[in-house]
């Protein structure tokens, strides 16, 4: 079968604004979180923070992967898992010789089905004790509060209510359904895709918050934009 055959088996694509606005809200929260997950990444094997090229080339390289990714009509995209890094942490593991040899690994897996049927017949309760992994890197995250300044009240506003903000609005709006009402149904599922995305809230919030409040920048940024400190300059006041 070739490559037009299978980006067309789901049919011709077609144009929604609602559908367009909530992939790119869903491209940028990918973008946030890559770019978290390379600082995170580089924190747990001690290396220096990557620079503002390294992380370029990551997100294009994430970007023409799930390209390709949609021309063979994989329904989903390639990008960085935050997981992966719990299990670098766990195993002490960070060789880049190592991760290509997995990923070569999986590739060739992925040809013969007896494998997947084998993992899909893993109990639940054991891929449950897979959440330690996500306890881990949401530690790993929270580390990053380490180089914030806690003490001043500035940061605690900023990252306290980019945390409220990011976690209250989407449980409201998973409770009340029809809370958005603009008369429109686009518009309500855009607002509706954008609010209940969390990351993204929390990301706009804090960076919004960082750069209008006064207060010295230098080290003290807050959770979420500390993302951003290897891709802008920013000046004290």
């Amino acid at each position: 079968m070739d490559i037009i055959s299978l980006s067309s088996q789901w049919g011709w694509p077609t144009f929604n604004i609602a559908a367009i606005v909530g992939t790119l809200s869903a491209i940028v929260i990918s973008v946030l979180d890559s770019i978290g997950d390379y600082h995170a990444c580089a924190q747990v094997a001690r290396v220096p923070a990557p620079p503002a090229h390294a992380i370029n080339r990551g997100i294009g390289v994430e970007g023409a992967a799930g390209l390709l990714a949609s021309f063979w009509g994989t329904g989903m995209g390639v990008v960085s898992y935050s997981s992966d890094i719990a299990l670098l942490n766990l195993t002490k593991a960070a060789s880049r010789s190592i991760l290509i040899g997995s990923g070569l690994i999986f590739i060739l897996v992925g040809f013969f089905t007896k494998v997947s049927a084998l993992f899909n017949g893993i109990p639940k309760p054991i891929l449950a004790a897979g959440s330690v992994t996500v306890g881990m890197i949401t530690s790993i995250g929270l580390s990053n509060l380490s180089y914030v300044k806690m003490d001043s009240s500035r940061n605690i506003l900023v990252v306290g209510f980019s945390l409220v903000v990011a976690i209250g609005i989407p449980q409201y709006l998973g409770k009340h359904p029809d809370a958005i009402d603009t008369g429109s149904k686009s518009v309500d599922n855009i607002l509706e895709g954008l609010l209940l995305n969390g990351m993204l809230l929390g990301a706009v919030i804090s960076t919004f918050l960082d750069l209008v409040i006064p207060g010295f920048y230098e080290r003290q940024l807050s959770m979420f934009s500390l993302r951003f400190s290897g891709l802008f300059r920013h000046s004290n006041y």
